[in-house]
C-alpha cells in the first residue's frame, strides 16, 4: 500500500489516501473556516513527489482544486463519499 503525507495547518499527517481525507475533514470541522480561508493541502507520495490535493469538501485530485472547478467531468483520485 502507498503510504502518502500531506502538511494540513502546519501539522504533517502520513496514511492512505483515506487517512489524510479524514485528517483534513477534522481540523477544517474544528477550525469553523469557510473554503475561502480554510487551504488545500498537497499530498506527497513516498518519493515526495506531489501525487494530489485536497480540496475542502475532503476529496483529493490528481490536479490543483483551483483548476478542477473549470472541468466538469474532473473524478477525484479520492473520494471520500464512497469509503469502501
Amino acid at each position: 500500500m502507498t503510504r502518502y503525507t500531506a502538511t494540513i495547518r502546519g501539522t504533517t499527517f502520513a496514511g492512505s489516501l483515506a487517512d489524510l481525507s479524514r485528517a483534513y475533514s477534522r481540523l477544517r470541522d474544528q477550525s469553523g473556516e469557510g473554503a475561502s480561508t480554510f487551504p488545500t493541502a498537497t499530498v506527497l507520495d513516498e518519493r515526495n513527489h506531489t501525487a494530489g490535493f485536497i480540496s475542502y469538501n475532503g476529496r483529493i485530485w490528481a490536479e490543483n482544486p483551483d483548476d478542477v472547478r473549470g472541468m466538469p467531468n474532473a473524478t477525484p483520485i479520492y473520494d471520500n463519499r464512497i469509503e469502501g
